[in-house]
């Protein structure tokens, strides 16, 4: 053997080297890849579960919540309640963010409006006139 035939040989062993790397580097890649979205699946129905359990609880309190023996009407036709109110016992349809469960009461005035009983908040004509005695 002289030395063109041992650079050959190099030469193709360094190739198939090479080319085996390759494969077995993607290989690896695609295996990181199956293991990424197997875990996130994972964490997505794990997320899913506790967001649908807590949407149950949310549900169950504001059933509990509007469990007053009022026989609910959220429907204003005159505008002095906010949307989704119930024009009877003045509670909302959704518990509302923050800390107020506001409890709307009808005011008297010549515009239709209202204020939450509980921390004083107006609605409707009742901004500009402010509420009543």
């Amino acid at each position: 053997m002289n030395i063109k035939s041992y650079f050959l040989w190099g030469v193709g062993i360094f190739v198939i080297l090479s080319v085996g790397g390759y494969i077995a580097t993607r290989f690896m890649v695609a295996l990181y890849s199956v293991f990424e979205d197997w875990q996130s699946r994972r964490d997505d129905e794990q997320l899913r579960a506790e967001s649908e359990s807590r949407r149950e609880m949310l549900r169950k309190q504001n059933e509990e919540r509007l469990d007053t023996g009022c026989d609910h009407f959220f429907d204003d036709a005159y505008g002095a309640f906010p949307p989704d109110v119930c024009c009877r016992c003045g509670l909302e349809q959704q518990k509302p963010l923050g800390g107020c469960d506001h409890q709307w009461q009808k005011i008297d005035g010549p515009l239709p409006g209202s204020h939450c009983v509980k921390c004083g908040k107006l609605h409707g004509g009742a901004k500009s006139s402010g509420p009543s005695p």
